[in-house]
């Protein structure tokens, strides 16, 4: 998958399955000169990836989760 890095940021292209549902995912990174985090956003397609760590749904089921590629 993508990995686009700079000095502050970083993007990080995924893909897992989870129950038979191919989901593709980015993670966007920055951290601070300290190099801490400082913002963390990860985005899920299809949206019935993201309703799957949902609490009515069970909540996080890692053991499910099966990584792809």
């Amino acid at each position: 998958m993508r990995e686009i890095v700079g000095e502050h940021d970083a993007l990080l292209e995924f893909v897992v399955e989870i129950d038979d549902i191919h989901i593709n995912g980015v993670d966007l990174i920055r951290w601070n000169d300290a190099g801490r985090i400082v913002d963390f956003k990860v985005m899920l397609q299809p949206l019935k990836a993201v309703n799957l760590g949902a609490p009515e749904n069970g909540g996080d089921d890692a053991e499910k989760v099966k990584t792809v590629g």
